[in-house]
């Protein structure tokens, strides 16, 4: 059994004993003054050493690393070198490690330091690390670092599955000033004794007594703006848009149309400290969808205001932030009082990640009806495996949400963050495959009690066939998909109908879906070389088919895919 890697760009991906991962990713991180994440390029690889490039308007570091591996263990070492003075919030190794050592018992420098938590930590995990020993599965793992001082936190807390150890400590002063000619080095030695233990097949997640939960939409402000002017199609049937042919369907782009007509309610977004902001509200409210507002805060007396502009139909919910993107005490108890005596629900918590609900001190879930937080999958990484790996987090970060005693409200739930940072990536990830993840964002968040879906994900997708296929079921209650290996999806019962939506998402060999007498719709990438009697979609560049197949069929799904089934009233549950 060998210590192996892939390496993907700049980075070393699943270092790993057999079929054991040790590390998810090994990498250097540049961040500039402001904490923006600056992408290395890969100028040459030899062998084992590559040569990366890092630049910016501010930046320009280069580096390059070698690596070393034997059966036993893996050496990466990396020489870097500033091309001109910039200042830097952080250079340095940054080790991904996988989730599955939630509870693992670490020793950092020689002494124990705890363990790797179950639940999402708010704090750093370990600090001034020199060395890390633990086991893994019967593999004793040992890290040495050197060329700076690193730390670990739980990068859970931006759906990331698993920790990060990086180098320069958050508590130091930053930024910090680079010279032309300044040099970096630091090297990762990690070491394995032992085999591991056989792989246990991971079991099954129980499925809850729950029901699907309303989805919502969070749109873009030209998104409103072309919407309110049309009338909005509620779909009634499962299927809206397709013809009624068996052999197959076009799907056209997803239009604003498309897109609020399928959304159960609509998530606005209004800064009280802006001129415009009830010209927005007007936006909102045009759409005629029940409304969900999230309203920054920056001054005494705003929400009063916003009171007094609120819709006369009087119901609807309003989560409330301040500046730094929290719910505050004193904020929650001025919405509570300035919205006494109507119908509006008021919620709060964190409008930036997971990880600024779960640290927040004197959180004040007694005054509000329910908890919010975004998801955004590209916090981080941008590649497609990373963006799939974040939907191992999102039952975890629901479940920890609702410890506040009230319902949880999921959104947006989307790629990129509202606002601040996101991971640059060099192409964006496709539209079926935004879709399919949409199909696995909402399969991981049924815990919630409201979902909201960036509208900006969605652009020029599918999913809005995916959206129009669940509004019909929502309320209803939900069932085990029994997905082949492979699948991720949900089901859901209503009316004596049965609704699975599955998605193949994971890269490899074909996976085959027998319909079992389901009426059974495919959304599959716009390729002649698998379609070839279908035209396709007129965007070449996110082009996608939709093909209604006939029933019974037994189909085989090359990732990313989506399959819509529905068993009929009285059809075989």
């Amino acid at each position: 059994m060998e210590l192996t890697y892939d390496r993907e760009g700049p980075y070393l991906d699943r270092v790993r004993l057999g079929d054991l991962d040790l590390l998810r990713r090994v990498g250097v991180e540049v961040r500039d003054h402001r904490w923006m994440t600056v992408p290395g390029r890969v100028l040459h690889v030899s062998g084992s050493r590559l040569e990366v490039w890092h630049s910016s308007g501010e930046v320009d570091f280069a580096w390059h690393g070698t690596v070393t591996a034997t059966e036993d263990s893996l050496r990466f070492s990396i020489e870097g070198r500033a091309g001109r003075d910039f200042e830097r919030a952080r250079i340095g190794l940054c080790l991904l490690h996988p989730g599955h050592l939630a509870g693992t018992a670490v020793e950092v420098n020689g002494a124990p330091a705890g363990e790797f938590p179950r639940r999402i930590s708010p704090r750093r995990i370990f600090t001034g690390i020199r060395t890390m020993r633990y086991l893994d599965s019967g593999v004793e793992v040992r890290i040495s670092l050197s060329g700076e001082t690193f730390e670990t936190e739980d990068h859970r807390n931006w759906t990331d599955p698993g920790y990060k150890t990086y180098g320069t400590p958050l508590d130091r002063p930053w930024p910090v000033l680079l010279r032309r000619g300044d040099r970096v080095h630091q090297t990762l030695h990690l070491t394995v004794t032992g085999h591991p233990l056989p792989t246990r097949p991971r079991p099954r997640p129980a499925v809850r007594t729950a029901t699907l939960p309303p989805i919502g939409l969070h749109p873009t402000p030209d998104l409103i703006s072309a919407s309110t002017d049309m009338s909005v199609d509620r779909p009634g049937s499962p299927f809206p848009r397709m013809s009624p042919g068996p052999e197959h369907a076009v799907s056209p782009s997803a239009g604003s149309s498309d897109l609020l007509g399928v959304a159960s309610f609509l998530h606005g977004t209004v800064d009280l400290g802006t001129s415009g902001w009830r010209r927005e509200l007007d936006r909102l409210v045009a759409a005629e969808l029940p409304l969900t507002l999230s309203a920054v805060c920056s001054a005494p007396g705003q929400l009063a205001a916003l009171r007094d502009a609120w819709p006369t139909s009087g119901g609807g919910t309003l989560l409330v932030f301040d500046r730094a993107h929290g719910t505050p005490r004193e904020l929650a108890a001025e919405a509570r009082h300035a919205f006494a005596g109507t119908p509006v629900r008021i919620g709060g918590g964190s409008r930036a990640h997971f990880a600024e609900l779960n640290r927040a001190e004197d959180f004040p879930a007694d005054l509000l009806d329910l908890v919010a937080f975004p998801i955004a999958a590209q916090a981080h990484h941008a590649d497609e495996a990373s963006i799939r790996e974040t939907l191992r987090v999102h039952p975890l970060v629901v479940r920890q949400a609702t410890e506040h005693g009230r319902p949880v409200f999921a959104g947006p739930v989307g790629l990129l963050p509202s606002f601040g940072f996101a991971a640059p990536g060099d192409r964006p990830p496709s539209a079926l495959f935004r879709a399919a993840w949409l199909v696995g964002a909402l399969s991981a968040l049924t815990g919630a009690a409201a979902v909201s879906l960036d509208a900006a994900a969605l652009a020029d997708s599918p999913a809005h066939h995916v959206l129009a296929a669940l509004r019909p079921f929502t309320g209803g209650r939900l069932a085990d998909p029994a997905l082949p290996a492979g699948l991720t999806g949900l089901a859901v019962r209503r009316g004596g109908r049965l609704l699975v939506v599955a998605a193949a998402l994971d890269g490899g060999e074909p996976i085959v879906l027998d319909a079992r007498g389901q009426s059974l719709t495919t959304i599959t990438e716009a390729d002649s070389r698998t379609e070839p009697d279908t035209p396709a979609n007129s965007r070449e560049d996110s082009g996608w088919i939709v093909r209604e197949r006939p029933r019974g069929a037994r189909v085989s799904l090359r990732p990313p895919s989506i399959a819509i089934l529905v068993t009929p009233p009285g059809g075989d549950h």
